[in-house]
């Protein structure tokens, strides 16, 4: 079993390396920056609370791309 704090850390560190690129892309999509912000903290959140179905070694990347185009729909 994953100690729930370094999932968590873990989590942390790959959200980190995608938020400019999911800011600009809910940009994009919302054409607002306000709204932007809520998205991509929309997206955080679901995203963390599914994170323990993320399969380690998977593209982490296209899965958060994933959860800020279903968030938006």
């Amino acid at each position: 079993m994953t100690n729930p704090q370094s999932a968590a850390d873990e989590f942390e560190a790959r959200l980190g390396e995608q938020l400019d690129a999911l800011y600009r892309t809910a940009r994009r999509m919302t054409r607002n920056t306000d709204d932007a912000e809520d998205l991509v903290q929309d997206t955080a959140i679901r995203a963390f609370r599914s994170f323990a179905q993320f399969q380690s070694g998977t593209n982490f990347r296209a899965w958060i791309f994933r959860v800020l185009t279903t968030t938006f729909i």
